[in-house]
């Protein structure tokens, strides 16, 4: 069988081992694969968010969203140091994006267990906020990084 594969060209950041992976397994399968990039994944310029940059760096911000291991290089980029987003809880889409934001120096904080959908992932942040002892946790972070409003 021939498949073609829809890719991402990747520019400025490490390549996700997912897509290799994938196209690996199909030929392992004894599949003639193409793959075809068919768009770009690449790290914008920081000074494109700086007022959601410095909202991070000043503690406004309670959680960092990731759906994806290059969403956590290409944010990782955009700062100096750890310090500035150290206050904020970590959120990220499933086991995978979350293995690799810890490989990459992240606290993972939440983990949807439910990752077939952002409808998992989304609700997965809500119950994380809605229970008094992570509250108290992410205040505990704030606090301890004087990054507290």
């Amino acid at each position: 069988s021939y498949v073609l594969v829809p890719v991402p060209e990747v520019i400025g950041v490490p390549e996700p081992d997912i897509v290799p992976n994938f196209v690996a397994g199909l030929q392992q399968l004894g599949m003639e694969v193409t793959p075809v990039p068919t768009y770009t994944t690449r790290c914008l310029g920081s000074d494109i968010y700086e007022v959601e940059l410095e909202l991070i760096r000043q503690g406004k911000i309670d959680a960092i969203a990731f759906s994806s291991t290059a969403e956590v290089e290409a944010f990782l980029q955009m700062f100096d140091s750890p310090q500035d987003y150290e206050h904020c809880i970590i959120a990220c889409f499933g086991p995978y994006t979350a293995a690799n934001a810890q490989k990459l120096g992240l606290n993972v904080s939440i983990i949807a267990q439910d990752y077939s959908s952002f409808a998992g992932f989304a609700e997965a942040i809500a119950t994380f906020f809605t229970k008094k002892e992570n509250i108290a946790v992410a205040r505990a972070v704030k606090t301890f990084s004087g990054k507290v409003s």
